[in-house]
């Protein structure tokens, strides 16, 4: 039996035990895999490999599969992008905010601008008619982040020059600005459960999180098991369980 992690073999982390049935002529196994999965882990596969018995004819291989959905906070602030690709522009440009982050649910996001208005979505368009520097500022957060992460931005708009055969004129109006920041309420983590079967399963893990008898929560490891029931003569039948351990 063995284990692997996309498509790289385990060598290490798991145990394994087999027991002979009462008929003397059947037994099996189970083998258990500890991991304490980060947030890279989300989304990554599993897979147990039972190798068939070349001593009975016309056994075949059998494989469980698991891929982790792996549940974790905003781990770091958003970044702040312009759709020109510079934060200084024009007078009477249209433009896009674009704030993106990383988490599992996915972030929501909420932006403040200079009149202390609030925005929700990734994107904010603005046009600004008047020069003079103006403070954006993005939070991202999901169910799971204690406190909204921000990022701060300085917009510039620079006057509009206009051009004639004879003249240029320009004129520029200055306007001071100021924004405060406004906390974004974070919902309570759900607690959520993990269930296997025969084939391919997919399901709530906690990053970093201890997985306990039903309750996924923070601090332990995830115990992956595979059962599986072998005869002598062939191999009977093979399914695919996941438990959990306790707190460790």
């Amino acid at each position: 039996m063995k284990w692997y992690k996309g498509s790289q073999e385990i060598t290490t982390g798991f145990t394994q035990q087999t027991s002979i049935n009462s008929d003397g002529c059947t037994y099996n196994g189970v083998s258990i895999l500890s991991i304490t999965p980060t947030y890279l882990d989300n989304g990554v596969r599993y897979t147990c490999y039972v190798e068939p018995n070349p001593a009975v004819i016309g056994d075949s291989s059998k494989q469980g599969r698991y891929t982790l959905d792996v549940q974790y906070p905003v781990p770091q602030v958003p970044t702040v992008t312009s759709s020109t690709g510079t934060f200084t522009v024009e007078q009477g440009t249209t433009f896009t905010l674009n704030c993106q982050a990383s988490g599992n649910p996915s972030p929501s996001y909420v932006w403040t601008s200079p009149d202390n208005t609030n925005t929700t979505g990734s994107q904010l368009v603005l046009t600004l008619s008047t020069t003079g520097p103006y403070v954006y500022t993005c939070f991202a957060t999901n169910s799971l982040t204690t406190s909204p992460l921000p990022t701060r931005v300085t917009v510039t708009v620079q006057e509009k020059t206009t051009t004639t055969k004879t003249t240029t004129t320009s004129t520029t109006t200055s306007t001071t600005t100021s924004t405060t920041p406004v906390a974004v309420a974070s919902s309570t983590t759900e607690l959520l459960t993990c269930t296997g079967g025969e084939g391919l399963h997919s399901t709530g893990v906690l990053a970093g999180a201890v997985v306990a008898a039903v309750v996924i929560t923070f601090g332990v490891a995830v115990a992956l098991f595979v059962l599986y029931h072998v005869s002598r003569k062939k191999l009977q039948f093979y399914f695919f369980h996941f438990s959990f351990l306790t707190r460790i």
